[in-house]
């Protein structure tokens, strides 16, 4: 999650001064003020959907997406397909942020949720960090691809065993 956060910082900074730029000034915009909505919209979709799915079965049904929608705003090379890409990848990480703190709960023993949750956070904002160190030796879209579609598919390639017990 912090490093697909990290891609706004990222886009900004190396969209204006790509070679092969593809997005005039206006467009830039839309793709980074369209995250903002989508995790709203992420969000608020995870409220009905969690308590029904689960939080694993919505983790492991918000990843597919997530991928195909990095593939989507790396791949694109159109100014629609990155904002469709950055759309829904921003949509599944709305739906995903609380609900993998939830299922930290769940799986985590009581004397340990709030370890856990914090390490969770810092995780989060190290990779936000780290993916902005990572910004001067990749491109953008490769780091759509890197931090999107990657873990996805670690995460959906071997799913956790955990006993709840």
């Amino acid at each position: 999650m912090g490093f697909s956060f990290g891609l706004h910082s990222i886009t900004l900074i190396q969209v204006p001064e790509d070679e092969d730029r593809f997005m005039n000034d206006d467009q830039l915009n839309w793709t980074i003020a369209v995250t903002a909505l989508a995790l709203i919209t992420g969000s608020c979709l995870a409220m009905p959907i969690a308590p029904v799915l689960g939080a694993r079965r919505l983790l492991m049904l918000t990843q597919p997406i997530h991928a195909l929608a990095s593939l989507s705003a790396g791949l694109g090379k159109h100014f629609g397909w990155v904002l469709l890409g950055r759309f829904l990848t921003s949509v599944t990480l709305g739906m995903s942020e609380g609900t993998a703190r939830g299922y930290v709960s769940e799986i985590v023993p009581p004397n340990r949720r709030a370890l856990f949750t914090a390490i969770l956070s810092t995780m989060l904002y190290i990779s936000h960090a780290a993916s902005i160190g990572f910004a001067c030796y990749v491109h953008w879209s490769t780091m759509f691809i890197i931090t999107g579609f990657l873990p996805a598919a670690v995460c959906l390639g071997k799913p956790a065993r955990l006993e709840t017990g």
